[in-house]
C-alpha cells in the first residue's frame, strides 16, 4: 500500500519533496483544505509553461521587458549624443520620426483585429475619442472624403483641424 506522501505526489505532481513531506505530516482535514489551492497552482503553472512554449524560440521576452530594454538603448544613445556624437544624435532623430508611424500601424492592426478603441486608448494613455478621431483623420487622407466625427470645443486649431495626436500622453 502506498504511503501518504506517495498519494500526495500523485495528486500534486511536480511539487517539491519538502512540501510533500510537510503535507504528509499534517492532519488529513488540514491537507484537504490546501489541496484545491495546490491543484490550481499546478494548473496555472502548466498553462503558463504552455503559453511560453507556444511563443516559440524567438519570443522569450514579454512586452514590458522589451520596452525596458529599448528605453535603455535609447537612453544610452542619448548619453552618447550628449558627449558629442553626431551619429547618436541622428539615431535619436530616426527613433523620434519612426515611432508615430509604427504606433499608427499598430493601432490600425489592432482595430482590424476587433480590439475596442477604449482598450487601445488605455494602452496609449489617451482617450477613446482621440483614437476614434485619429481613425477618422486617416479615412479622410485615404478616401478623400471629409471626416464626419463631431467636433468638440478646444480640440481643433484655428482652421478647424484636429491637433491632437495618438502619441500624446
Amino acid at each position: 500500500m502506498p504511503s501518504r506522501a506517495d498519494r500526495l505526489k500523485r495528486v500534486v505532481p511536480g511539487a517539491r519533496a519538502e512540501l510533500i513531506e510537510q503535507l504528509a505530516a499534517l492532519p488529513r482535514a488540514e491537507v484537504e483544505r490546501w489541496m484545491p489551492a495546490l491543484r490550481q497552482a499546478r494548473r496555472d503553472a502548466l498553462a503558463a509553461d504552455k503559453a511560453r512554449r507556444r511563443q516559440g524560440a524567438h519570443h522569450w521576452y514579454d512586452e514590458e521587458q522589451l520596452a525596458d530594454r529599448n528605453a535603455r538603448l535609447i537612453a544610452a544613445t542619448a548619453e552618447r549624443a550628449e558627449k558629442g556624437s553626431l551619429d547618436a544624435l541622428r539615431a535619436l532623430r530616426r527613433f523620434r520620426r519612426a515611432i508615430p508611424a509604427l504606433e499608427r500601424a499598430a493601432v490600425l492592426a489592432l482595430r482590424a483585429q476587433g480590439v475596442p478603441d477604449s482598450e487601445i486608448a488605455e494602452a496609449l494613455g489617451t482617450t477613446r475619442q482621440a483614437v476614434f478621431l485619429s481613425r477618422k483623420r486617416k479615412a479622410t487622407l485615404t478616401t478623400g472624403e471629409p471626416a464626419t466625427a463631431p467636433r468638440s470645443s478646444g480640440t481643433g486649431s484655428a482652421n478647424g483641424e484636429h491637433t491632437g495626436s495618438l502619441s500624446e500622453p
